[in-house]
Protein backbone atom coordinates (compact mmCIF):
# COMPACT_ATOMS: atom_id res chain seq x y z
CA UNK A 1 0.00 0.00 0.00
CA UNK A 2 0.92 3.52 -0.22
CA UNK A 3 1.77 4.11 3.22
CA UNK A 4 3.58 1.11 3.27
CA UNK A 5 5.90 2.68 0.51
CA UNK A 6 6.04 6.09 2.43
CA UNK A 7 6.99 4.37 5.33
CA UNK A 8 9.71 2.69 3.48
CA UNK A 9 11.04 5.53 1.96
CA UNK A 10 11.58 7.69 5.57
CA UNK A 11 13.15 4.09 7.13
CA UNK A 12 15.76 4.43 4.40
CA UNK A 13 16.83 8.11 5.34
CA UNK A 14 20.55 8.00 6.72
CA UNK A 15 18.98 10.20 9.48
CA UNK A 16 21.84 10.16 11.42
CA UNK A 17 23.91 12.13 8.58
CA UNK A 18 20.60 14.53 7.89
CA UNK A 19 21.43 18.17 9.55
CA UNK A 20 18.51 18.92 11.62
CA UNK A 21 16.87 22.20 10.06
CA UNK A 22 15.13 23.32 12.98
CA UNK A 23 17.32 23.10 15.75
CA UNK A 24 15.02 23.96 18.42
CA UNK A 25 12.67 21.56 18.08
CA UNK A 26 13.28 18.20 19.89
CA UNK A 27 13.14 15.52 17.01
CA UNK A 28 16.44 13.45 15.74
CA UNK A 29 15.68 14.01 12.01
CA UNK A 30 13.69 17.10 10.29
CA UNK A 31 14.33 17.73 6.92
CA UNK A 32 12.45 20.25 4.66
CA UNK A 33 11.70 19.73 1.24
CA UNK A 34 10.30 23.03 -0.46
CA UNK A 35 7.98 22.41 -3.62
CA UNK A 36 9.78 24.73 -6.54
CA UNK A 37 8.63 27.88 -7.13
CA UNK A 38 7.44 29.15 -10.26
CA UNK A 39 9.71 30.83 -12.55
CA UNK A 40 10.27 34.74 -10.79
CA UNK A 41 11.14 37.53 -12.86
CA UNK A 42 13.55 38.35 -10.68
CA UNK A 43 17.17 36.52 -11.52
CA UNK A 44 19.35 37.05 -8.70
CA UNK A 45 22.62 34.72 -7.90
CA UNK A 46 21.36 34.40 -4.24
CA UNK A 47 17.52 33.48 -5.95
CA UNK A 48 18.92 30.76 -8.03
CA UNK A 49 21.56 29.51 -5.80
CA UNK A 50 18.95 28.97 -3.02
CA UNK A 51 16.79 27.56 -5.48
CA UNK A 52 19.24 25.13 -7.19
CA UNK A 53 20.01 23.79 -3.74
CA UNK A 54 16.37 23.26 -2.86
CA UNK A 55 16.17 21.73 -5.94
CA UNK A 56 18.90 19.08 -5.15
CA UNK A 57 17.93 18.55 -2.00
CA UNK A 58 14.02 17.60 -3.69
CA UNK A 59 16.01 14.92 -5.91
CA UNK A 60 17.85 13.29 -2.79
CA UNK A 61 14.44 12.69 -1.48
CA UNK A 62 11.99 12.13 -4.47
CA UNK A 63 10.69 9.12 -3.20
CA UNK A 64 9.00 10.54 -0.29
CA UNK A 65 8.52 13.62 -2.30
CA UNK A 66 6.45 11.71 -4.92
CA UNK A 67 4.55 9.05 -2.36
CA UNK A 68 3.98 12.26 -0.13
CA UNK A 69 2.18 13.48 -2.69
CA UNK A 70 -0.10 11.09 -3.88
CA UNK A 71 -1.03 10.51 -0.41
CA UNK A 72 -2.62 13.97 0.32
CA UNK A 73 -4.08 14.18 -3.50
CA UNK A 74 -6.22 11.39 -1.87
CA UNK A 75 -7.58 13.30 0.83
CA UNK A 76 -7.15 16.57 -0.30
CA UNK A 77 -6.29 17.34 -3.88
CA UNK A 78 -6.74 21.36 -3.70
CA UNK A 79 -4.59 21.81 -1.12
CA UNK A 80 -2.14 19.56 -2.69
CA UNK A 81 -1.13 22.10 -5.05
CA UNK A 82 -1.27 24.78 -2.31
CA UNK A 83 1.14 23.47 0.04
CA UNK A 84 4.47 25.16 -0.08
CA UNK A 85 6.65 23.02 1.91
CA UNK A 86 6.97 19.31 3.42
CA UNK A 87 8.89 18.49 6.91
CA UNK A 88 9.69 14.66 7.06
CA UNK A 89 10.38 13.97 10.48
CA UNK A 90 12.05 11.08 12.99
CA UNK A 91 10.81 10.76 16.34
CA UNK A 92 9.44 14.51 16.65
CA UNK A 93 8.95 14.85 20.57
CA UNK A 94 6.76 17.12 22.59
CA UNK A 95 8.12 20.37 21.01
CA UNK A 96 4.82 22.51 22.05
CA UNK A 97 5.27 25.59 19.47
CA UNK A 98 3.17 27.99 17.28
CA UNK A 99 4.41 27.44 13.73
CA UNK A 100 5.17 31.82 12.98
CA UNK A 101 6.12 31.04 9.44
CA UNK A 102 3.09 29.04 8.29
CA UNK A 103 -0.09 31.55 6.44
CA UNK A 104 -2.72 28.46 6.54
CA UNK A 105 -3.39 25.21 8.06
CA UNK A 106 -1.30 22.07 7.22
CA UNK A 107 -2.14 18.47 7.52
CA UNK A 108 -0.05 16.13 9.22
CA UNK A 109 1.13 12.00 8.80
CA UNK A 110 2.54 9.66 11.47
CA UNK A 111 4.18 6.54 10.70
CA UNK A 112 5.79 3.83 12.22
CA UNK A 113 6.40 1.66 15.00
CA UNK A 114 5.35 3.30 17.90
CA UNK A 115 2.94 3.06 21.18
CA UNK A 116 1.27 5.01 23.87
CA UNK A 117 0.77 8.49 22.38
CA UNK A 118 2.18 9.69 19.42
CA UNK A 119 -1.07 11.92 19.20
CA UNK A 120 -0.49 15.53 17.23
CA UNK A 121 -1.79 18.17 20.38
CA UNK A 122 -3.33 21.03 19.58
CA UNK A 123 -5.16 24.10 21.76
CA UNK A 124 -8.42 24.71 20.58
CA UNK A 125 -8.90 27.27 23.61
CA UNK A 126 -7.32 28.04 26.45
CA UNK A 127 -8.80 25.34 28.08
CA UNK A 128 -9.19 22.45 25.74
CA UNK A 129 -6.53 20.60 23.92
CA UNK A 130 -7.93 18.15 20.70
CA UNK A 131 -5.52 14.89 20.88
CA UNK A 132 -5.48 13.41 17.16
CA UNK A 133 -4.24 10.33 16.18
CA UNK A 134 -2.49 10.52 13.24
CA UNK A 135 -0.63 7.03 12.76
CA UNK A 136 -1.71 5.99 9.23
CA UNK A 137 -3.77 8.80 8.70
CA UNK A 138 -3.90 12.72 7.89
CA UNK A 139 -5.25 15.08 9.74
CA UNK A 140 -5.47 19.05 9.25
CA UNK A 141 -5.14 21.15 12.04
CA UNK A 142 -3.70 25.23 12.11
CA UNK A 143 -0.33 25.25 13.42
CA UNK A 144 -0.92 28.83 14.42
CA UNK A 145 -2.24 27.51 17.34
CA UNK A 146 0.13 26.06 19.78
CA UNK A 147 0.81 22.25 19.14
CA UNK A 148 2.72 19.30 19.96
CA UNK A 149 3.42 15.59 19.80
CA UNK A 150 2.32 13.27 23.10
CA UNK A 151 4.67 11.25 24.42
CA UNK A 152 5.86 7.61 23.02
CA UNK A 153 7.46 4.81 22.84
CA UNK A 154 9.04 3.90 19.56
CA UNK A 155 9.82 4.80 16.38
CA UNK A 156 7.80 7.93 15.07
CA UNK A 157 7.87 9.57 11.23
CA UNK A 158 5.70 12.10 10.09
CA UNK A 159 5.02 14.44 7.30
CA UNK A 160 3.83 17.92 7.48
CA UNK A 161 2.62 19.60 4.65
CA UNK A 162 2.13 23.31 5.30
CA UNK A 163 1.92 26.49 3.65
CA UNK A 164 4.40 29.09 3.82
CA UNK A 165 4.09 31.80 1.70
CA UNK A 166 1.46 32.85 -1.28
CA UNK A 167 -2.53 34.10 -0.27
CA UNK A 168 -2.93 34.48 3.82
CA UNK A 169 -5.81 32.09 5.10
CA UNK A 170 -7.39 33.43 7.85
CA UNK A 171 -7.03 32.02 11.19
CA UNK A 172 -10.33 30.40 12.44
CA UNK A 173 -10.54 26.86 13.78
CA UNK A 174 -7.72 24.56 15.35
CA UNK A 175 -8.97 21.67 13.66
CA UNK A 176 -10.50 20.37 10.61
CA UNK A 177 -12.25 17.69 8.56
CA UNK A 178 -10.86 17.98 4.81
CA UNK A 179 -13.03 17.98 2.13
CA UNK A 180 -11.36 14.55 0.99
CA UNK A 181 -13.06 12.12 2.91
CA UNK A 182 -14.07 8.73 1.66
CA UNK A 183 -12.43 9.15 -1.90
CA UNK A 184 -12.83 5.75 -3.51
CA UNK A 185 -9.33 4.30 -3.68
CA UNK A 186 -7.53 5.99 -0.90
CA UNK A 187 -5.87 3.66 1.69
CA UNK A 188 -5.66 6.59 3.50
CA UNK A 189 -8.08 8.47 5.65
CA UNK A 190 -8.69 10.94 8.23
CA UNK A 191 -8.51 11.10 12.19
CA UNK A 192 -11.90 10.05 13.83
CA UNK A 193 -13.42 13.25 15.20
CA UNK A 194 -10.86 14.33 18.45
CA UNK A 195 -10.75 13.52 22.22
CA UNK A 196 -11.36 17.06 24.12
CA UNK A 197 -9.96 17.02 27.07
CA UNK A 198 -10.58 19.87 29.39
Amino acid sequence: TLLKEVLEEMEAVPWPKTTRERPKIDAEGYVILQRPLPQSSENTKTTNSKAKRQAEKLTRFSGIWTKALKAIESVDQEFAQQFTALAVTKNFKGSPHIDTLNIAPFYGLALGQFKGGGKLCVECSPTSVAHIDTNGKLAKVDGRFCHWVSEYVGTRYSLIYYVAHGEVVPQTTAIFQPPGVGIEGSDLSWVPPPVFVP
